[in-house]
């Protein structure tokens, strides 16, 4: 017999798990970007925003992905 539980649980899990997913992309990118501008002694902020702008974007791709796989 199938616990009706844990259905809706691992479901929940799963937007859980999209959405953090979501969130590092994003901040993973940002923080590279702020190294890379560290690193080279940038006055402006040209590799935080650009690669920002990448962690959204890819970030954006992966979970329209993930909501497809969600949706089948």
């Amino acid at each position: 017999m199938k616990d009706n539980n844990s259905t809706p649980s691992k479901k929940y899990m799963r937007l859980f798990a999209i959405s953090s997913q979501l969130t590092a992309t994003i901040f993973g990118f940002a923080l590279l970007g702020y190294g890379l501008d560290y690193y080279f002694e940038v006055e402006k902020n040209y590799f935080t925003l650009g690669a920002t702008l990448l962690g959204v974007f890819l970030g954006l791709y992966v979970l329209y992905q993930d909501v497809k796989k969600l949706d089948n």
